[in-house]
């Protein structure tokens, strides 16, 4: 018998190397963190789905569909689906800057945050500018 809690929500940073996620409740509180070593550098496109039901399978609500917000490098263009790079100065990407992901998985709706790039001098990040907004979220003081 399953006694995982089911998630409201899960959100996934997947970077080159590794896959972490995390369940959380309609409140915002996290029900599991998971990780493992299939990054998406070690992935074929057809590969990303399966890796994260892998995951996560036990943690989805049967008959409901789970949101997944991604950051990270699954979302560049050698990744699951490219999610163009918002350029600065912007508000951190949002759900409403996500790229859609077709799913196999009805039980899954995958979006994939942007990353952010700088023209001059050029730089990008992919993830850690989605870790730095939850950070500045947490902690007001530093905002």
């Amino acid at each position: 018998m399953n006694t995982h809690p089911k998630a409201s929500w899960i959100a996934a940073d997947w970077g080159t190397t590794n896959l972490r996620i995390w369940a959380l409740d309609e409140a915002g509180g996290i029900l599991a963190h998971r990780s493992s070593e299939k990054g998406m550098g070690r992935l074929e496109k057809q590969d990303f789905e399966p890796a994260l039901i892998e995951l996560i399978a036990d943690l989805l609500k049967d008959g409901e569909v789970t949101p997944v917000i991604v950051c990270g490098m699954a979302g560049s263009r050698q990744g699951w689906a490219e999610a163009p790079y918002m350029t600065v100065p912007c508000a951190p990407p949002s759900i409403r800057n996500a790229t859609r992901v077709d799913a196999a998985d009805p039980r899954l709706d995958v979006r994939i945050l942007p990353g952010i790039k700088q023209l001059t001098p050029p730089d990008v990040m992919r993830g850690e500018e989605t870790q730095i907004a939850g950070f500045l979220a947490e902690n007001q003081t530093y905002s």
